[in-house]
């Protein structure tokens, strides 16, 4: 067979076994996620399933708003294309990303989609890999294609999704409904083709926040907004087939001539939905924080209209996220109004029957001086609580705040224990503004944040910080930093335009005791013909990326082959100019 020659530059570097970690130990420089051109904003992130992330966010590099995600994993590597990969980047605006795990250590995101023109309505989500690569249709798949909002989403249980949106096909702006519909893990629509009716009663209805059943199905919270404007909220449980369970319009959660409004809801593991949210009733006309809790039947396990979880005399803003706690309690975090100028941070529990625990007026998680919002709060692993908030940090002598946040965090145990330094400890404390911080939880109680960041000047960026159990973002090195398989990863990107990164890795625990493998990594065409030996040596245990320079080769797919002594693995790629 003839032999031919090809011009393959090939960059190989090692990962050593120590300092494999990447995660900034310093507040003031953090992890960038993307800091490409323009705006990057509306962050969320879900667990990679393996103490990373995956993050997802509205990108304006190009035009009104695509959809960009990325990785980054335990060490703090980013593991996709530097600066994201993109979800959709098809005409007009895609806004407000949505994501869960889709429980294989990648994720399924969806988003409000104007690719019919600038004020259309249409609903589209995506499943990315945990290397990164899109498994649906090009640009998504339609959920619903126009007149819908406003999307919640949830997971299956099964790979997939369910998805909630306001639905104006009955009436426009002034009549709205709800819908859901769900998606299985190949992306194809489970129910009727343009969902199924949650709620239709008259004038407007929105879902607010919806969570998993954990039977396959979902409970969906939506907001009713009444002809006086006042609002209330009722909720629907749905079954995997899309069945709705409790009564056919819904049940109330809330349903007063007051406002009852932005709820949140966490599921009670037993089918179930606890849920908070802001009232306006009372003598005192402060805003302040209800709740309830419905058994798996829709039935109020505590009063009707829901119990009052904080003072009278307090006056509140925005949400309470919350968490529920090892009891099956409730730990939840506010924002409390002390002036024109000065919120102040505030936390919350309540047994699992609507008691309150901690002191009538709530803990003080951060009390200084000048605004302080956007609280967010996950488990602790140890039955307490992690909050994150974004925080001005402008000197209390001052006359008026400089509106420059910064990220702090803060934790607490059981007894509302402050275990942090008072006032929250510092996340990101980079130039210009951080704000809106969006939190998971990791393996032995620490955390990852990710976040808005305009320490580059006129645009948001994205950035992100593994937080420990004790407060420090110290360099991070633990017994992952070797692996303990072996594992071939799919490159990225996929397909590519001529180079592609190939990463591999290799246990701790060799053949015979010895973590050294002989290690050849070889490319092949679809005749089977060698094209590229990437490596062909000895390599110790740890972890390694080849770039593949392919700009010789003609289009066409290629396999990557990986072959120790004792594995072997091959994976296709794909080479497009």
């Amino acid at each position: 067979m003839k032999l031919y020659k090809y011009s393959i530059f090939i960059l190989l570097f090692v990962l050593s076994n120590v300092g494999v970690a990447q995660w900034s130990s310093n507040p003031a420089v953090n992890n960038p996620i993307c800091t490409f051109t323009n705006d990057q904003r509306d962050q969320v992130l879900c667990s990679d399933g393996d103490n990373g992330a995956i993050i997802a966010w509205k990108d304006k590099r190009t035009d009104a708003g695509d959809i960009y995600t990325q990785r980054i994993d335990k060490n703090g590597s980013v593991r996709w294309n530097t600066n994201g990969v993109a979800l959709c980047t098809t005409m007009y605006e895609q806004l407000t990303p949505k994501i869960i795990s889709d429980g294989k250590g990648g994720a399924i995101i969806v988003w409000d989609d104007r690719r019919t023109g600038v004020t259309s309505g249409n609903i589209y989500a995506q499943r990315v890999d945990a290397n990164g690569q899109v498994f649906w249709a090009t640009n998504g798949v339609a959920v619903k294609a126009g007149l819908a909002y406003t999307t919640q989403i949830t997971t299956d249980g099964a790979g997939g999704a369910i998805i909630a949106w306001r639905d104006d096909r009955s009436g426009g702006m002034d009549h709205s409904d709800v819908y859901a519909q769900r998606v299985d893990s190949s992306g194809n629509i489970m129910w009727t083709s343009t969902g199924v009716a949650i709620a239709t009663a008259t004038s407007v209805q929105y879902p607010s926040c919806m969570v998993s059943d954990d039977s396959g199905g979902a409970i969906i919270i939506w907001t009713h907004v009444r002809t006086d404007a006042t609002r209330n909220l009722f909720a629907q449980r749905v079954n995997a087939a899309g069945t709705k369970m409790w009564a056919t319009a819904g049940v109330a959660i809330a349903n007063l001539t007051t406002s009852s409004q932005i709820p949140t809801a966490q599921p009670d593991k037993q089918g179930g939905v606890f849920i908070i949210w802001e009232d306006s009733r009372g003598p005192s006309h402060n805003r302040k924080f209800y709740g309830q809790h419905l058994n798996a039947s829709g039935v109020n396990q505590w009063i009707a209209n829901g119990k009052r979880l904080t003072s009278e005399t307090q006056d509140l803003s925005g949400y309470a996220n919350f968490i529920v706690d090892g009891s099956n309690g409730l730990i939840f975090v506010y924002s409390i109004y002390i002036s024109y100028y000065d919120n102040h941070i505030m936390a919350q529990r309540v047994s699992n029957n609507g008691t309150v625990l901690w002191d009538t007026l709530g803990v003080p998680i951060c009390s200084r001086k000048w605004a302080r919002s956007t609280p967010e709060i996950i488990n602790d692993a140890n039955g307490g609580a992690i909050m994150a908030w974004h925080c001005d940090r402008t000197s209390e002598t001052a006359d008026y705040p400089g509106y420059l946040y910064d990220i702090y965090a803060q934790r607490v145990d059981t007894s509302g224990n402050i275990l942090w330094a008072t006032n929250g400890v510092p996340v990101s404390t980079a130039t210009n503004a951080q704000s809106f911080p969006k939190i998971i939880p990791i393996d032995g109680g620490g955390a990852i944040l990710t976040w808005a960041d305009y320490r580059g000047g006129g645009n948001l960026d994205i950035y992100a910080q593994r937080l420990n159990a004790n407060g420090s973002i110290t360099d991070v090195k633990t017994s992952a930093s070797v692996p303990d398989k072996f594992e071939l990863y799919q490159n990225y990107p996929n397909p590519f335009n001529p180079s592609t990164i190939i990463n591999y890795q290799l246990p701790s625990v060799g053949r015979n005791g010895i973590p050294t493998y002989y290690v050849t990594l070889k490319v092949y065409n679809m005749l089977g013909q060698e094209v590229a030996t990437l490596v062909n040596e000895k390599r110790e245990a740890g972890r390694y990326e080849v770039e593949f320079n392919a700009s010789t080769l003609p289009s066409g797919v290629y396999f990557y082959r990986l072959q120790t002594e004792t594995f072997t693995e091959t994976k296709k790629l794909l080479l497009l100019k």
